[in-house]
């Protein structure tokens, strides 16, 4: 996606090599799920989970005014992982608070957690069984979907940027501009049909090895080497 959008603006032909990134799968291969009690949550409900900053390009308002939708359902859940920025362990800012506000219909059903550490996030995904990636900008590579994927969870997701590109098929994606109105419906053909969760969270494992740091390094490397070489 970004070598596409780097070639509409060259002047003159350049060489440009892509190198998806990298991350630490057995991390997330290998998490412990956190346990469902500690956030409030039972083996019976059907988590779904947002991993990432929580401004408003990446989608989190749209996501909660789209899981209203499925108020009907008690045990379909949300839980919104993030603070406004990186480290951000308070999260208390106005959009934040925006959410929190636009949640309170289901105020039992919408989980907050505010920012949490990195090395925690894998057993937080674990603990899911969904993830939502729903951008409304332009994502160059959208790590989480890549790190969603590696911890075994289906995948909705918006048709922005490099989404399509990431999930090779392994996610439903959807059009932003009617995101609300399709992510219920998508959720709940998972909610209904266990054996299509299990078939894309096997695509998604097989996707992810593709997603191994030492690969991201191999092929950086050797795309240094072959510009030096020309």
């Amino acid at each position: 996606f970004i070598k596409q959008r780097v070639e509409t603006v060259l002047s003159s032909p350049l060489k440009v090599i892509t190198v998806h990134n990298g991350i630490n799968l057995p991390r997330f291969y290998q998490a412990t799920p956190l346990s469902r009690s500690s956030l409030g949550f039972t083996e019976k409900d059907f988590i779904v989970v947002y991993s990432g900053r929580i401004n408003p390009e990446k989608g989190v308002k749209e996501l909660i005014q789209a899981f209203k939708r499925l108020k009907d359902y008690p045990h379909i859940k949300l839980m919104i992982i993030g603070g406004s920025f990186f480290g951000n362990e308070q999260g208390h800012d106005p959009f934040i608070q925006s959410l929190q506000e636009e949640a309170k219909e289901l105020s039992n059903r919408i989980i907050f957690t505010g920012y949490v550490p990195y090395e925690q996030i894998p057993s937080y995904l674990k603990m899911a069984d969904v993830a939502a990636v729903p951008s409304m900008w332009d994502e160059p590579f959208a790590l989480t979907l890549a790190e969603a994927m590696t911890a075994g969870l289906p995948v909705v997701a918006t048709h922005v940027g490099a989404i399509s590109e990431v999930s090779q098929g392994c996610a439903i994606v959807l059009d932003k501009q009617s995101f609300i109105e399709e992510f219920p419906k998508s959720i709940l053909k998972l909610y209904r049909d266990p054996s299509c969760c299990t078939s894309m969270s096997d695509c998604g494992l097989s996707i992810s090895k593709q997603y191994a740091k030492e690969r991201y390094a191999e092929d950086f490397f050797k795309a240094i080497a072959s510009i030096s070489d020309n």
